[in-house]
C-alpha cells in the first residue's frame, strides 16, 4: 500500500478532475458535509449512502445489508477499478470496512478520500456515545499475557479518551502514548484539543509519549504508527489504535490497521451534534494505490 498523493484544493472547488469508477459517503449533518457529498457525487460514476450498524455488525447500503466480513460479497455488488471514499461524512468503522474490502480485492487500483475542513466548530460536537462495540476483524484478543500498547489520537472531546482508559479491556492496557494535530486546521486551535485532554492525562499519569501530527496529513499519521509498531513485542504485546482526533489522522489509522491484522481498534461510535461544525474550509483530495 502506498499514499499517492495528498492535495490541498481551493475552497471554491466544485470538481476533482478525476472520475472514479463508484463512490460511498455518510450521512450530512452541516454544511461541509454537504458539500463533500456534492464533490464525492460528481467525481463518481456511481455513488452510494452507506452506515455500519455496530449492534449487528453489519455495512447497510439501501436495501443491501452485509457482514463485516463479507469483503468478497462486497465488492461484487460494488465493483470498482477505482474508489472514492467521502471521509467528511463516513466514521472509522465505514472507512476501515470499505479498505480492508478493497484492499482484498485485485481489481481496486486506486483508493481516493476526500475530506473539507469547516470553517469553526460549536461548542457541542457529540450528542452521545455508544459502548465500545468490537468491529470484527479489528479486535484480537487482549490478555494478561498480550497486553496493549494503545496509541491514541484526540481532538476536542477528553471524555472520548477517558471512556478508553476505563473501558473493560483498560485493564490490559499497559502503556499508552498520544498524538495531538499539531500543526492544527486554523492557528490556536491545537489548545483547543490539548489543554481539556492535559487533565485526563494528568489523572492517569501514565503517558509515555505525547506526539504532534499535522491534523490534515494522513501519511504523518501512518508513519508514527508504523514507528509505534516497532516498539511493540511481537509476543507479549497488541497495538491498540484509538482514532479520536482529526480525520485525515483517522484516515491513516484505517489505512495501517486494513493492512495489518494483529492490530486493534478501539473507536465509541458517537452520535454526531446535527450542525456540529459551520462553514466550508479547505477541502483535501488523498489518494492511495492499494498495492
Amino acid at each position: 500500500m502506498r499514499i499517492t498523493f495528498q492535495k490541498e484544493l481551493d475552497e471554491g472547488t466544485k470538481g476533482l478532475r478525476t472520475t472514479y469508477d463508484i463512490a460511498f459517503f455518510g450521512q450530512c449533518i452541516d454544511d461541509r458535509g454537504k458539500h463533500s457529498i456534492d464533490l464525492t457525487k460528481s467525481a463518481s460514476r456511481f455513488s452510494h449512502l452507506i452506515n455500519y450498524v455496530p449492534e449487528d455488525f453489519v455495512l447497510v447500503s439501501g436495501a443491501d445489508r452485509f457482514r463485516a466480513d463479507a469483503s468478497k460479497a462486497f465488492c461484487a455488488k460494488f465493483p470498482g477499478t477505482s474508489v472514492l471514499l467521502d471521509a467528511t461524512t463516513l466514521d472509522v468503522p465505514e472507512l476501515l470496512l470499505l479498505c480492508r474490502h478493497y484492499f482484498s480485492d485485485n481489481a481496486t487500483k486506486h483508493i481516493g478520500f476526500i475530506y473539507v475542513e469547516p470553517e469553526g466548530y460549536k461548542s457541542k460536537l457529540s450528542a452521545s456515545f455508544s459502548p465500545f462495540h468490537p468491529i470484527p476483524g479489528f479486535t484480537p484478543e487482549l490478555s494478561s499475557t498480550r497486553v496493549g500498547r494503545l496509541l491514541a489520537f484526540l481532538g476536542f472531546e477528553p471524555t472520548r479518551l477517558h471512556r478508553v482508559l476505563s473501558a473493560e479491556e483498560g485493564s490490559n492496557i499497559k502503556a499508552f502514548s498520544v498524538a495531538f494535530g499539531v500543526p492544527s486546521y486554523r492557528a490556536s486551535w491545537e489548545m483547543r484539543a490539548m489543554m481539556p485532554n492535559a487533565d485526563v492525562l494528568n489523572e492517569q499519569n501514565a503517558a509515555e509519549d505525547v506526539h504532534y501530527v499535522g491534523a490534515n496529513n494522513p501519511l504523518a499519521a501512518y508513519r508514527l504508527i508504523e514507528q509505534t509498531s516497532k516498539t511493540v513485542s511481537d509476543k507479549s504485546e497488541r497495538l491498540i489504535l484509538a482514532p479520536l482526533g482529526t480525520k485525515p489522522a483517522s484516515i491513516g489509522a484505517v489505512l495501517f490497521a486494513a493492512l495489518h491484522p494483529n492490530v486493534r481498534i478501539m473507536f465509541d461510535f458517537p452520535l454526531r451534534a446535527a450542525d456540529r461544525t459551520f462553514g466550508v474550509g479547505r477541502i483535501h483530495h488523498y489518494g492511495v494505490s492499494p498495492n
